[in-house]
């Protein structure tokens, strides 16, 4: 295992040890993950709404729990200036990639994990309703929730990164990272529902459910080349 990849997993570990850590976050969480698709889906049967109705419903409770999760975990940034935590981690010998991807991947992992949990239930629900429901579901709009999702989840940790770097204030960091979450999500949200329904959408569907997961990476990967440390060790200490 190289230098760059075993420090990444160290501060990986780091960052979910924190999350883990805090009961009111996890309470948070498991109540938005679990709550709102089991709500929706049983609303959704309930109310026998159209199957082609149906993932835009499955969209709105999995990308919600993808910002719920990415603002948590990257509300953590924030936390780290104010209370002084970030300066011993900077200062120590990584690399700038390794400490970017030691941030970016805990919001990853937990968005990707809890918007899976949420259409996994809201499917389920669907399922436990109305059996033929589900079965009359298009899979490749299932297929565009999770592309979406996917994307949204990298978006939002690689903006949301780049932009805490460039910020001394905690205050304006929360803030900066609550709005970019919320505009990456409304943006997935847009460009999910003109695939379920717009003519064009539709047939771009296989193409899109490709491109929005690579749109992510490359979100990612350009926040990581342009993220420099050096510029956070000169706001803590100016």
């Amino acid at each position: 295992m190289s230098t760059d990849a075993r420090d990444t997993l160290v501060i990986v570990r780091r960052e979910l040890g924190d999350l883990t850590g805090d009961a009111a976050l996890i309470i948070v969480a498991v109540g938005s993950a679990v709550g709102l698709p089991l709500y929706l889906g049983y609303l959704a049967a309930a109310q026998r709404l159209a199957p082609g109705h149906m993932p835009a419903w499955a969209l709105e409770a999995t990308l919600l729990q993808v910002f719920v999760a990415s603002t948590t975990a990257l509300q953590g940034l924030a936390i780290e200036r104010e209370q002084g935590t970030l300066a011993p981690l900077i200062v120590t010998p990584v690399s700038d990639l390794a400490l970017f991807l030691g941030k970016a991947l805990p919001s990853v992992l937990l968005s990707v994990g809890q918007g899976a949990i949420a259409l996994g239930l809201f499917l389920v629900t669907l399922a436990a309703r109305d059996p033929a429901l589900l079965a009359r579901l298009d899979p490749a709009a299932i297929l565009a929730v999770s592309a979406s999702a996917l994307s949204a989840a990298m978006m939002c940790a690689g903006i949301g990164i780049s932009l805490a770097s460039r910020m001394r204030s905690s205050r304006a960091i929360a803030l900066s990272l609550t709005l970019s979450s919320l505009a990456v999500v409304a943006l997935e949200t847009t460009l999910g529902l003109w695939n379920m329904f717009a003519p064009t959408g539709r047939a771009l569907g296989p193409d899109l459910a490709i491109t929005q997961p690579a749109l992510g990476l490359a979100t990612l990967a350009v926040s990581a080349a342009l993220y420099r440390r050096a510029r956070i060790v000169k706001g803590l200490w100016r």
